[in-house]
């Protein structure tokens, strides 16, 4: 890997301050897959392949469910026992998450830099 060099202080400011901008539509993709990624894992947990949604804005992502059994398996019912799936789907596919978001920055970064 080549090691980025600058000329001066201000030559890294707007190095950085236009990588910036390049940064958040990778890391906005970057989450609607993490979303894609964990819906999916859900879906698969529970063997459910409707009713689990996913939906990204900006740099935030949310899955979830609006089927009431769905409810009921995630925080148990009188006489059953929780067997979450939602949390375990995100805790499980964590690692791969991060690879996604680290991937979105650093690419960012260099295909900026490759850009001069």
């Amino acid at each position: 890997m080549a090691v980025m060099a600058f000329d001066s202080f201000e030559a890294l400011a707007i190095h950085l301050r236009a990588a910036s901008r390049a940064t958040t539509p990778a890391l906005q993709k970057a989450v609607q897959d993490a979303v894609t990624l964990v819906a999916d894992s859900a879906r698969e947990s529970i063997g459910m392949s409707a009713g689990i949604e996913g939906a990204a804005s900006g740099l935030k992502g949310i899955v979830g469910t609006n089927d009431p059994m769905a409810l009921g398996q995630e925080i148990g019912m009188p006489g059953t026992p929780p067997s979450p799936f939602m949390g375990p789907a995100g805790a499980l596919n964590e690692m791969q998450i991060q690879c996604l978001l680290l991937d979105a920055v650093v690419g960012a970064l260099v295909s900026r830099r490759n850009a001069r």
